[in-house]
Order: C-alpha cells, then sequence, then structure tokens
C-alpha cells in the first residue's frame, strides 16, 4: 500500500489559503490528527488523498500520474473503468477487467480489495434463483465484514462523525438497503439520517446528495410516506438549484407516488409523475421512461397510454 508525504496535504491546505483548524473541519478531522498527516506521523493513502482533493473540486488525475508510475496508472484506469460495470450490474465486464488485474499490485490495496468483496456479494445477489436483489441476514453480516476491510470499526453510533473515504460509501449503501430489505426500517433509517448529519459528507455535494436520496428511500421502504415526501422536496429543491436533472426525475416520482399513497387529489400526483416523465424523456434515457410507464400502471393502478402522450 502506497502512502503520500504530508507535505502534499499540507501543500494543499496552503494552497487553498485555509488554516489547520478550517482545513481539518472542512476534511472532518481533529487538528491535532491533521498536524500529524502533515508531518508524517498518521498514515494517509492515495485513496483518501483523492478524496480530499474531491472535497475541495481539485481534480485527482494530474495527482494520480505522478504518484503512480506508468503501468500502475494504466491498471488504475482499467480498475475505474471497470467500477463502473459493477455499479451498473454488468458483471460479466467487470469480472473480465478483474482478472486482468487479478496480477496487479493495485489489488492489494485495501479500498479495492473492498470493491472487489463487495462486487462478488453483489453479484451473487443479483443472480439468486430466490428472491434475486433482496438482501438476506447473512448478506448484511458479509457486508459488515466488507466494510471493514478499509473501514475500521464502523458502528451505527459514529456514522455522524466518522471519516469516510473511498468505497466506503459504496458498502454503507447497500449495507442500508440490506437492513430495509430485512424490514429493519427503524435502524436504517437512524443512520442514514446520520450520515446525512455527518460534516465531513456535507462537504461533497455528490455524496450528500446521494445520502439524502438514499434517506428518501429508507422512508418510503417503511411506508413514511409524508417523511419521504418532505424529504424528496427538500433534495427536488436543491437538485434543481444545481441542475442535477437525472436526480429530480426520480425525486418527481417519489414525490408523486407519496401524494398517491397519502390519498391526496389525483391533479397533484399525475402532475407530478407527467413532470417526471417528461425529463426521462429529455435526457434521452428511455429504460427510466419505460419505468414510468410501470409505476403508473403497477403503483397508480391507471393505464399508462391515457397519462403519458409522448
Amino acid at each position: 500500500m502506497k502512502t503520500i508525504n504530508g507535505e502534499l496535504i499540507k501543500n494543499l491546505r496552503e494552497e487553498l489559503g485555509l488554516s489547520q483548524e478550517s482545513f481539518a473541519e472542512k476534511i472532518n478531522v481533529s487538528v491535532s490528527t491533521l498536524h500529524r498527516m502533515e508531518n508524517n506521523k498518521s498514515y494517509v493513502d492515495v485513496f483518501q488523498y483523492a478524496d480530499m482533493l474531491s472535497i475541495f473540486n481539485k481534480s485527482a488525475d494530474d495527482f494520480n500520474l505522478l504518484f503512480l508510475d506508468t503501468k500502475e496508472y494504466y491498471d488504475y484506469n482499467m480498475y475505474r473503468s471497470a467500477y463502473n460495470y459493477y455499479t451498473t450490474l454488468q458483471f460479466s465486464k467487470w469480472d473480465e477487467i478483474m482478472a486482468e488485474l487479478s496480477d496487479s499490485p493495485l489489488i492489494r490495496w485495501p479500498y479495492i480489495q473492498q470493491q472487489l468483496s463487495l462486487g462478488k456479494l453483489l453479484e451473487s445477489v443479483h443472480f439468486r434463483e430466490a428472491n434475486p436483489s433482496v438482501f438476506t441476514a447473512e448478506d448484511l453480516d458479509e457486508l459488515y465484514k466488507v466494510s471493514e476491510i478499509a473501514l475500521k470499526d464502523f458502528d451505527d453510533a459514529t456514522a455522524a462523525s466518522d471519516l469516510f473515504y473511498g468505497s466506503d460509501f459504496d458498502v454503507i449503501m447497500y449495507f442500508l438497503k440490506a437492513l430495509s430489505s430485512l424490514k429493519e426500517h427503524k435502524r436504517a433509517i437512524c443512520i442514514c439520517k446520520a450520515l446525512v448529519d455527518n460534516k465531513h459528507i456535507q462537504t461533497n455535494l455528490q455524496i450528500y446528495t446521494l445520502m439524502q436520496i438514499i434517506l428518501v428511500n429508507m422512508y418510503y421502504a417503511a411506508e413514511m410516506y409524508s417523511d419521504a415526501y418532505d424529504m424528496a422536496i427538500k433534495c427536488y429543491r436543491r437538485n434543481i438549484k444545481d441542475n442535477m436533472l437525472i436526480n429530480v426525475g426520480f425525486l418527481l416520482k417519489v414525490i408523486a407516488i407519496c401524494h398517491k399513497k397519502m390519498g391526496n387529489d389525483e391533479l397533484y400526483y399525475k402532475s407530478t409523475m407527467q413532470q417526471a416523465y417528461y425529463i426521462y424523456a429529455l435526457l434521452g434515457i428511455d429504460t427510466l421512461c419505460e419505468s414510468i410507464r410501470k409505476d403508473i400502471e403497477e403503483i397508480m393502478c391507471e393505464d399508462a397510454e391515457d397519462w403519458i402522450k409522448y
């Protein structure tokens, strides 16, 4: 495992014009911890530093090119492409690329070991004959073990203050989904709310938005439709402001379904569901347009052709 020199962290902080106190607050560590990092007395690996760069909206590509030799850089980019395949459940392509990387030193890095373990678990869940894509109690235990590969001592009670890096978020996301599958809604919501309140997560817009959307899903799965609606409205306004249209389409769909579940007038849920459909159509995402049609028929109990004129 390659570690970085603390001078890189100090240089980044000084380039940003931040005091140790301000920088430490942004990355959610104590000033004493940051002091140890900058003086090479506390371990920081390449993935942790790359995450620091992302917090301040700085590209990690130039750093990776300088830090890694040519072969490592090539392998790392192969891994990044493989990661996209497993997040979209294209497991055959994921397996193919990871097989090519089996002899690469990169595979020994904890964060990539974590992704490999998570990928194997997700593949097994996805292709399970009985109840595909539904997690079991055994899966939940395995997810906790996977989290500990790179995230030590993860605990529900510390989720609001823990420092998360790299693939930790992927594991936690599926951990929450597993809790939801097992009807442990109260615990799932409690952890998710703690993550939304985590100051380190709040500094990363993409991750913060993801956690808010997951919380919407947790409320919805628990049939807490009023809470799901309120959170979805809050997320919707933020995503409109940030022009994150794919999230806007999903949130509108949730808002529409919550209107239906709460017994509100058809005018509210029909027009909102139509907006969600047309956003996906505008983005050219046919699969999501089809999912809206399916939801109209299965959840709204209406004829999609009567609702969608497109």
